[in-house]
C-alpha cells in the first residue's frame, strides 16, 4: 500500500500543482524533473513502484497522508492539481461536480427536450442513489435549467456544478 512517507521520499511538491522527482527513477528520467505524463483524457499519471496512479491522488496523499475514495477538482479542471483545488469526495460527489456532457443536445446540464410534447424536462440524479427525480416540464431550456440548478444546490451542496 502506498503511503505518504513513500510519496514524500520520491517527490517534491510545487505550488503550481506538479511533482518533481527527488531520485532518479529511470534511465531516461533525472532527479529534479517533473514527474508524470498527460493521458489522452487530460489527467496526469505517475508511475510508482511499477504501478500507475493519477497525479492528483498522489498530491492529495502527499499533503494529507490518506486517500479518499475519490479526489475532486473544485474547478472541474482536471489538469489543475494545485492542492487548494483538490478535496476528498465520494464517487457520487465527484460525479455531481462533472460539467456538461459532450453528447448533451440542450446545452444545459440536467435538461432535455421531449420529442412527443416539445417541452423541456429537468431531472436530477440524487447522490448515492440510482434514482432520478423528475423536476418538471418547462417551455424553455433556461427555465428547466433554473429548476435543475435549484435542485442541484439543494442535493449536491459544495459539489454542485451547473455545467
Amino acid at each position: 500500500m502506498l503511503t505518504q512517507e513513500r510519496v514524500r521520499e520520491l517527490f517534491d511538491y510545487h505550488d503550481d500543482g506538479y511533482l518533481t522527482w527527488k531520485i532518479k527513477p529511470a534511465t531516461q528520467i533525472s532527479a529534479g524533473e517533473k514527474a508524470g505524463t498527460k493521458r489522452p483524457d487530460g489527467y496526469y499519471d505517475v508511475g510508482i513502484d511499477y504501478k500507475h496512479y493519477k497525479m492528483h491522488r498522489i498530491i492529495f496523499l502527499w499533503h494529507h497522508g490518506w486517500l479518499p475514495t475519490d479526489v475532486d477538482h473544485n474547478d472541474s479542471d482536471i489538469s489543475n492539481n494545485k492542492i487548494g483545488n483538490l478535496k476528498a469526495a465520494t464517487r457520487a460527489q465527484n460525479c455531481a461536480n462533472r460539467g456538461l456532457r459532450k453528447n448533451n443536445k440542450s446545452g444545459f446540464k440536467g435538461v432535455y427536450q421531449r420529442k412527443d410534447t416539445g417541452k423541456w424536462r429537468a431531472s436530477i440524479r440524487v447522490l448515492g442513489s440510482m434514482k432520478k427525480i423528475n423536476l418538471g416540464h418547462f417551455d424553455t431550456p433556461e427555465e428547466a435549467h433554473a429548476k435543475y440548478c435549484e435542485a442541484g444546490r439543494h442535493y449536491y451542496g459544495e459539489f454542485f456544478n451547473p455545467g
